[in-house]
């Protein structure tokens, strides 16, 4: 073994391991950075084919010793011929002579070999540096690409602009096409995370407690020299060391006119019905293969076309033959020759499939509850992802028995309903309200109504609507409907101030200074039972001395008693615990609820999205609100004194929130350390009572300049001068809670500011993906998509007291709902969709409930003479009014015969409407009034959204003759049959199957899919059937619908019986069927139940037995 002669004296009276290879690095001269890490020992390798020395950390190997590294050196010195001489000149030292001669000769052939050695290391150096050189331009460009080249910033722009055209085009090629499929095709642009936002981020490839590597220095240095280091430059994001184009970072929004939806990025799970769980990569534009036969034809005739086009321009066999080799590649650009699709590339475990937009259906992103667990891509060969299907599909059956069960276990709760003939005056209420009411809130009017005075069975509503949207406003009405018809009404809040916002709004609206003189009063802590002011109130409450009660947690203690409890209105249901929750099913046992929810929790949404409670949306917003600008970003007192600066600066206030109270003190110091002449005040929920809620009102009058506070400006704090909020330690909060809080600011027309602080050692992978949502989600109405971001992150939970998350997360949550979905359809067997009302718009006001202001005739009263008791009267109307079923009627009117005696006439009429009324709400009728024809004759029109082919066939061949009612035609679109014209089943005549497309197509997926698309726009025409005046106001030939022909020439007062005559035995069968479907699913369940039951109980012994062994 050879060592230069100069490190020798080092090396051997210093171990290398603890002297380090730096210090060793400072005798051999280098420019290179190779010889410097600081912490651990440094080898040299040599890789073949690369000609080149590449620096590597020796972990493992820890006894490297010099003299391997020198050898290692001196083998490729040797190779190359630098020094043939050197083999001799690195003997080791020996000992010197005393003699002066000796001395002498020694001396100068020591200093031949010094300068021989010193030649050496250069030549060391020079190598290394070529090899660092060569190694640094080879990272460069396989960093950098082609921006490697660039030397100034307009090479950058002009390299940015070309690729930009690029993207741009590709981007119009791939929407035109997934345009021409019927598909809407949209590109969002991905922001960029805490950790992309500089546009040249180096690789950090380190240990725990380790020194940046070689390849960190490489990457600091290319940082510092890159031009792409400029923040301005538009261009491409270098993230751990790899070139990230836009293209790559580019998400798309895939949608149809059916309703359905789909958005992704790069990287993000989808599940695909058919191959699994897989990560969606890329858009591609690709050839189209599978063509049906016009496509086929259309595709013939065109190459046809441009091959005589040849002939006729006189090209000669070899060209013609040279294109007709392109038709199909890629360089055939005919749109009809060559028909090209936009696919969306997802990886799988071992494929990568293309999915067509117009099949994007089929995808949905992965959500299971559990997000930070990243899910396993699926095989899509073999039979693993449909075993997994086939498991959770035995579950939804399990879950649809249960839900069907619990559907005919809350019908058979009543209670009695509101009455119609008031609602005059609730229209008067209405013109209270000083705004225009958006769309949205106009169809949770009409739900709401439906529910409190068109259903026997207790509402239990969820209105989900943005912070600001006009939630207050649909509880207020609902409150004013219970207070009329003689029954109390309560408003729970979870926060003080809040309570003392609803309870301000409500005495402004029906307080005795707005002409409705309600009473109303405020329950809240601090009046106990045992306190003069609360023991006075509850007394009050229980003698039905007051109507309206508004409150915090004390509505739920054990100690109130309510005379004649109607509704219980719940705002931001999210803010209760378990302990109050269970005490709120005591409370509202066989009463109206309405809850209200800007993001309701996981388990609430789930229930809402599977049928199990009704559920009304607010999305279109206010006009002139803008959406809140919103900031993730790290906690930075420079930024906080700029945001406060510029709300300062045009006249405003700020919040300043943070999660404990013993944070506020630090929270102040700091506002005055950045603003010494700043008011403040503060807010918390440990203030003496009644002061936070004095605190925020003198900080709405203008008196402060920042509220520091706690979560207890959650809710209730409408001031439009506030427009920036600070939240501090925003990774402590849950989602909920930062929707809310954003949802303070940009109240008004002016532009909000929301940032969010946060810890960096703090963030655990929930709380950044909470905060990623609320940065991602800030558009207006974006509520809901709040709430399912936070089932995605947390999970359902428990459904029904059953835990189904591990099912879900097999499949995804999304596909898992739309199992459970199609499992209920099948268990329903006739799934024709009820309406809770029927506008029948007949000459006269013929067989009409309705009830319109200043007149009375539509409306059902039975007379005083046959029941003289007000309340009895109202109870036994309420229950004729909203029977399920002519059966349910006839039973009713034979205990009125029993109990008060003969039937008057005129009520004997009214009865018929009724039983009308029943058969269309059973057939899903929404609508009645004539259509002329044109030729003096007026057919009346039932139109029946709901609807379909298949239902019409199943009804009829379970009537007596096995044929449609005669004199009853049904109609149906062109779209539901294989015709280009609307096809009638005329009443009385077989049906013929041929003309309707009511075979399977062979895609069990396809057929649902049509039927999910079908309940979706049924619903919807049914929401909006009320606001009809007049069958002109609509295109009627667009719906299905029941005719019958001729109607105008009936006598008047005859149409009921008409009507009820054709319309009796078809809903007969209907309401039959579902019954027994509900009874089929209720048995199961219970059998169920006991099988699970009787497998505990064994277990049970079996452990019991054990223990006596």
């Amino acid at each position: 073994m050879r060592i230069a002669p100069i490190a020798f004296a080092l090396f051997q009276s210093t171990n290398v391991d603890a002297f380090g290879i730096n210090n060793f690095a400072q005798w051999v001269p280098s420019s290179s950075e190779t010889f410097r890490s600081k912490q651990s020992t440094v080898g040299a390798s040599y890789h073949p084919g690369a000609s080149s020395w590449r620096i590597s950390r020796l972990y493992s190997d820890k006894t490297q010793s010099l003299a391997d590294l020198e050898d290692e050196v001196e083998k490729r010195l040797d190779s190359q011929s630098v020094d043939q001489t050197l083999q001799h000149s690195l003997r080791a030292p020996t000992k010197l002579q005393q003699s002066s001669q000796s001395y002498s000769i020694q001396e100068e052939t020591f200093k031949d070999e010094d300068q021989e050695a010193i030649d050496r290391q250069n030549t060391i150096r020079r190598l290394l540096d070529e090899d660092d050189a060569k190694w640094k331009e080879e990272r460069k460009r396989k960093i950098l690409g082609k921006y490697a080249d660039a030397k100034s910033q307009e090479d950058i722009k002009k390299l940015n602009d070309e690729e930009q055209r690029k993207i741009d085009q590709e981007n119009a090629i791939k929407a035109e096409v997934a345009q021409s499929a019927g598909v809407t095709f949209d590109f969002l642009e991905k922001e960029a995370t805490e950790e992309e936002q500089s546009n040249f981020q180096p690789s950090n490839i380190k240990g725990k407690g380790q020194a940046s590597s070689w390849f960190s220095d490489m990457d600091n240095a290319l940082s510092d020299g890159s031009l792409l280091n400029d923040e301005n430059a538009d261009g491409p994001r270098v993230v751990n060391g790899k070139l990230i184009s836009r293209e790559e970072t580019q998400g798309v929004r895939v949608g149809s006119a059916g309703g359905w939806t789909l958005e992704v990025f790069p990287g993000d799970f989808v599940v695909h019905r058919k191959y699994g769980i897989g990560r969606f990569d890329r858009t591609v534009i690709k050839a189209k293969r599978k063509l049906n036969k016009e496509e086929k034809d259309a595709q013939a005739l065109r190459r046809n076309e441009i091959v005589k086009e040849m002939i006729r321009d006189g090209k000669n066999s070899e060209e013609i033959e040279a294109i007709l080799a392109k038709f199909g590649s890629k360089e055939d650009k005919d749109p009809i020759s060559n028909p090209m699709q936009a696919v969306l590339e997802v990886s799988y475990n071992d494929a990568k499939v293309h999915i067509p937009v117009d099949k994007a259906y089929r995808l949905s992103r992965y959500r299971a509850g559990d997000a930070v667990v990243k899910p396993r891509l699926s095989r899509v060969k073999g039979e693993a992802w449909n075993k997994a299907k086939r498991k959770v599909e035995e579950d939804t059956v399990q879950m649809a028995q249960d839900v069907l069960a619990l559907y005919a276990t809350r019908e058979t709760l009543t209670r009695t309903p509101f009455e119609p003939s008031l609602e005059a005056e609730g229209r008067r209420f209405d013109e209270t309200f000083p705004y225009e009411p958006t769309p949205d809130q106009q169809k949770c009017f009409e739900a709401v109504e439906n529910d409190m005075v068109w259903r026997g069975r207790p509402m239990d509503r969820l209105v989900c609507g943005d912070v600001g949207f006009g939630k207050t406003e649909v509880a207020l009405r609902a409150l004013f409907r219970c207070v009329q018809n003689g029954r109390q009404a309560a408003l729970l809040s979870p926060t003080g101030v809040l309570a003392s916002q609803h309870m301000k709004t409500v005495m402004n609206r029906m307080g005795p200074e707005s002409g409705f003189n309600m009473r109303i009063a405020l329950l809240r802590g601090g009046m106990g039972k045992n306190t003069k002011a609360g023991r006075a109130l509850r007394e009050q409450i229980a003698n039905g001395d007051v109507d309206l009660i508004v409150g915090t947690h004390a509505l739920l203690s054990t100690g109130l008693k309510f005379k004649d409890l109607g509704l219980l209105v719940v705002d931001e249901e999210q803010r209760f615990g378990v302990k109050q929750k269970e005490r709120l099913k005591l409370i509202c046992n066989g009463i109206d609820v309405l809850t209200l929810s800007a993001t309701p929790i996981p388990r609430t949404l789930q229930m809402s999205l599977s049928g199990i409670r009704d559920t009304s949306t607010i999305k279109s917003p206010p006009p002139m609100r803008k959406p809140t600008i919103s900031t993730v970003h790290e906690f930075d007192k420079k930024m906080i004194r700029d945001a406060l600066a510029r709300e300062f600066e045009r006249g405003g206030q700020c919040y300043y929130v943070v999660p404990r109270i013993a944070q506020l003190d630090e929270a102040e110091s700091l506002m005055m350390e950045l603003f010494p002449d700043v008011r403040l005040i503060q807010a918390h929920g440990r203030m003496a009572r009644g002061g936070a809620e004095e605190n925020v009102a003198e900080f709405a009058e203008g008196k402060y300049d920042v509220l520091l506070a706690t979560t207890v400006i959650e809710n209730g704090v409408d001031i439009p001068s506030v427009n920036t909020i600070i939240i501090n330690n925003a990774q402590a909060f849950g989602m909920s809670t930062l929707y809310q809080l954003r949802g303070r600011v940009g109240r008004s027309n002016l532009q909000g500011y929301a940032y969010f602080m946060h810890k960096k050692d703090s963030i655990t992978e929930q709380s950044a993906m909470r905060l990623q949502a609320m940065a991602d989600l800030h558009e207006l109405g974006s509520g809901f998509d709040v709430a399912n971001r936070d089932l995605e992150i947390r999970g359902a939970g428990s459904l029904l007291g059953t835990e189904q998350s591990g099912m879900a997360a097999k499949v995804g949550f999304d596909l898992y709902m739309r199992m459970l979905k199609k499992s209920m359809r099948q268990l329903r067997g006739l799934d024709l969709p009820m309406v809770p009302r029927t506008n029948i718009l007949l000459p006269g006001g013929e067989g009409s409930l309705e009830i319109g202001v200043g007149a009375s005739n539509g409306a059902f009263n039975i007379p005083k003479k046959l029941i003289s008791d007000e309340q009895e009267r109202y109870q036994e109307e309420g229950k004729a009014r909203l029977a399920e079923s002519t059966n349910q009627l006839v039973e009713i009117t034979n205990s009125w015969k029993n109990n008060y005696g003969p039937l008057p006439v005129t009520l004997q009429r009214k009865l018929k409407t009724l039983h009308l009324h029943a058969c269309t709400r059973t057939l899903g009728i929404d609508l009645v009034g004539f259509v002329e024809n044109g030729d003096g004759t007026s057919d009346c029109v039932l139109r029946s959204p709901g609807l379909r082919p298949r239902h019409w066939i199943n009804i009829s061949a379970s009537l007596s003759k096995k044929l449609p009612t005669k004199s009853l035609d049904a109609v149906f679109p062109a779209r539901f049959a294989k015709s280009t014209e609307d096809i009638v089943m005329t009443g009385g005549e077989a049906i013929s199957l041929e003309l309707f497309d009511s075979k399977p197509s062979g895609d069990d997926e396809e057929e649902w899919d049509a039927l999910d698309e079908e309940e979706v726009e049924a619903m919807k025409e049914i929401s909006s059937a009320m606001f009809v005046e007049n069958l002109d106001e609509i295109e009627i030939d667009e719906y299905p619908r029941f005719v019958v022909r001729n109607m105008n020439k009936a006598k008047k007062g005859s149409r009921v019986d008409i009507l009820l005559k054709l319309l009796l035995p078809a809903s007969k069968v209907v309401y039959q069927k579902q019954l027994a479907d509900k009874e089929k699913a209720k048995v199961a369940a219970d059998l169920r139940e006991k099988r699970e039951l009787m497998k505990k109980q064994k277990k049970e012994q079996s452990a019991m037995a054990a223990r006596r062994f």
